[in-house]
């Protein structure tokens, strides 16, 4: 597990965080912009669950949300899953860690990081969300 926990805090350390409107007490993932974890489905794009951009390169979702054999893509800046906007960026993914000691009974360890094939450059629309400090 600290293997993982390390790993999300220097990624997301390396690249810095979004800037929120007021700046929040970090005990908690904050800010950042929406996302939409998708799947495919029969050739169409369907969304499954949110995550938090928290570098240029790497999301950070729920466990639970992701299931083997699945192909996925990360909707980034999208505020509408019906519409189309402007502003969204589509992007597939080259690597997807779920926490080694997830557990859906439990529901424990509800954790996971999503590798984009390549880095998202920061907008009004997308930008990383702020981890909280550790310790």
């Amino acid at each position: 597990m600290m293997k993982f926990v390390v790993l999300a805090l220097f990624v997301a350390g390396a690249y810095g965080c979004g800037q929120p409107t007021i700046a929040p007490v970090v005990s908690r993932v904050v800010g950042g912009d929406d996302i939409s974890l998708q799947y495919n489905r029969q050739g169409e794009w369907r969304h499954t669950c949110g995550g938090t951009l928290i570098s240029d390169q790497w999301v950070l979702t729920a466990a639970h949300c992701i299931s083997s054999g699945r192909e996925y893509s990360v909707a980034m800046g999208k505020h509408n899953l019906i519409e189309t906007e402007q502003s969204a960026v589509f992007m597939g993914t080259s690597n997807i860690i779920v926490h080694e000691k997830w557990n859906p009974f439990f529901i424990r360890n509800d954790i996971a990081l999503i590798k984009l094939e390549s880095p998202v450059s920061s907008s009004d629309s997308i930008m990383a969300g702020c981890l909280p400090a550790c310790c």
